[in-house]
């Protein structure tokens, strides 16, 4: 299967890409920094260089086009809590919820792969 990630370089995504290229699948991934473009690369995926969090105003409607476009098209729109855990902000402590562990994100995300079209919040209960 063809994949494209969102926030591949991040904490979440140097997790994810390697479970998913171990799979068998294809992964793009974006970064917003050229200097992870490399690390990218080393992980197996196709780096694409741009950023894909919720944004104010017009910036945020591009955001929600953009999940319309992968739920027309069947896809799955993951949408995840505060990360904690190693390479996050929060390496030593929880953020308020909703949060979810870095490596836990990783796992439910290759799960998502079978999953029906809609949209998944990605949390701790």
């Amino acid at each position: 299967m063809r994949v494209f990630l969102a926030g591949a370089s991040g904490a979440i995504g140097r997790q994810l890409v390697p479970l998913l290229i171990a799979d068998g699948h294809e992964v793009a991934g974006t970064t917003r920094s050229e200097a992870k473009v490399e690390m990218l690369r080393e992980l197996g995926a196709k780096p694409v260089v741009s950023i894909a969090w919720q944004l104010p105003g017009e910036g945020g409607a591009a955001v929600a086009e953009h999940e319309r476009m992968v739920l027309e098209a069947g896809g799955v729109v993951a949408r995840y809590g505060r990360f904690h855990g190693p390479g996050t902000y929060h390496e030593q402590d929880r953020p308020k919820p909703p949060h979810v562990h870095v490596a836990e994100a990783a796992r439910r995300s290759v799960e998502l792969l079978e999953a029906p079209s809609g949209i998944v919040e990605v949390i701790e209960s």
